[in-house]
């Protein structure tokens, strides 16, 4: 919260925060900032599928924005 009130975007990893109360505080802090505040989807199985048929690592690391 502290990056996103000081003009800083933000990417997590899973969990985005360790209470739902945490997490929407996270999402407020960054709509009032005018922040992106995203999720790392790497290493969802689709996104491990997709590396595996192109050859390894050669999908780009997928984010979720969440406002």
């Amino acid at each position: 919260i502290r990056c996103l009130e000081n003009g800083v975007d933000v990417i997590v990893e899973k969990p985005l925060a360790v209470t739902v109360r945490a997490g929407r505080r996270m999402i407020e802090a960054a709509e009032r900032n005018g922040r992106i505040l995203c999720k790392v989807e790497r290493y969802q199985g689709p996104i491990n599928e997709g590396n595996g048929i192109y050859g390894g690592n050669s999908l780009p690391c997928i984010h979720e924005p969440l406002n």
